[in-house]
C-alpha cells in the first residue's frame, strides 16, 4: 500500500534531520514523501535541498500557519494511507510497515499505536497508549476517547505522530485541516472522522515519537485550551442534537 507522509517545518533545523531520517531509514518501498517549509531562515531550507532527491515534492513558500502548510502538502498526496509529522517529532522504526499491515488486515480507517514522549535531547519520558482495545477495530466514537471532558483531557488521547489514516476517511471527513486552527487541528480532524463513520484500531507497536521541548507551540497551554473552547463551540449544536437523538433511540 502506498503511504504519503507530509512533513511540515518552520525554523526547526535543530531537529529536522532526525525527523527526515526517521522516515527515510525505514526504506518503505512505496513511499510518497512530501515536505513543506514555510520559508525558514535558520538553515532548514538548505538542509532540505540536500535531501530533495528523496522527496516526491518539496514546497518552500510562506503559509498562513501549520494547517495551511499541511493542506498544501495533502493536495499533492496520492497515497492510500496518509499522515503528517511535525519536524520536531519522528516516526518510530518500522512504523510505516506496521501501520500498513494493520489497515490492510483489519480494514480500519485509522490506526493508532503507542507513542514515545521524549525530551528535546531524546531522553525517554514515558510511553503513551491510547484508551482503546488492542487489535480490535471499533467505531471512532464521540463518547469515547474523543470526548474532551471524559476522555481526551484525562489522557485518553492519541499523539498525532502515532496515527495513520486512509485516504477514504480523509476525503469523507472533508479532505482538509481547518486553517484557523493553530492548535488541536488533529483533534478537530478526528472529530470529523468520527462524524464520517470512521473505524479505528489500536496496535501495541510504537509508531510515533513526540518531542517535548521549550520552543514547541503546544507548551502554550492557555492558548491551546482557548482553541479547544472554540472548537467545542463550533460543534456544540451538532453534538447536542446527536445526544438528544441517542437518548430518544
Amino acid at each position: 500500500m502506498q503511504l504519503s507522509i507530509i512533513i511540515v517545518n518552520y525554523n526547526v533545523k535543530y531537529f529536522l534531520e532526525q525527523c527526515l531520517r526517521s522516515v527515510l531509514d525505514q526504506h518503505y518501498p512505496n513511499l510518497e514523501y512530501i515536505v513543506v517549509d514555510a520559508g525558514s531562515t535558520d538553515g532548514s531550507v538548505e538542509l532540505l535541498r540536500r535531501y530533495e532527491y528523496c522527496f516526491a515534492k518539496l514546497i518552500v513558500e510562506p503559509d498562513k500557519g501549520q494547517s495551511d502548510g499541511l493542506n498544501k502538502g495533502f493536495r499533492f498526496a496520492t497515497g492510500e494511507i496518509l499522515t503528517w509529522v511535525n519536524s520536531d517529532d519522528m516516526l518510530a522504526p518500522l512504523s510505516l510497515k506496521r501501520a500498513a499491515m494493520a489497515i490492510r488486515a483489519t480494514g480500519a480507517d485509522l490506526v493508532a499505536g503507542t507513542c514515545k514522549r521524549v525530551r528535546g535531547d531524546g531522553e525517554l519520558l514515558y510511553k503513551h497508549h491510547a484508551a482503546l482495545p488492542a487489535l480490535r477495530p471499533e467505531p471512532l466514537a464521540l463518547h469515547g476517547p474523543l470526548n474532551w471532558s471524559n476522555g481526551w483531557e484525562k489522557g485518553d488521547y492519541f499523539f498525532q505522530p502515532e496515527v495513520f489514516f486512509t485516504r477514504s476517511i480523509w476525503e469523507r471527513a472533508g479532505g482538509y485541516l481547518k486553517t484557523h486552527l493553530f492548535w488541536a487541528m488533529d483533534w478537530e480532524l478526528w472529530l470529523r472522522c468520527a462524524l464520517a463513520g470512521a473505524s479505528i484500531v489500536r496496535i501495541p507497536d510504537i509508531l510515533g515519537v513526540s518531542r517535548e521541548h521549550a520552543a514547541q507551540k503546544t507548551t502554550a497551554d492557555e492558548m491551546y485550551l482557548w482553541q479547544i473552547v472554540g472548537i467545542l463551540g463550533e460543534y456544540d449544536d451538532l453534538l447536542a442534537a446527536l445526544e438528544t437523538k441517542a437518548e430518544a433511540a
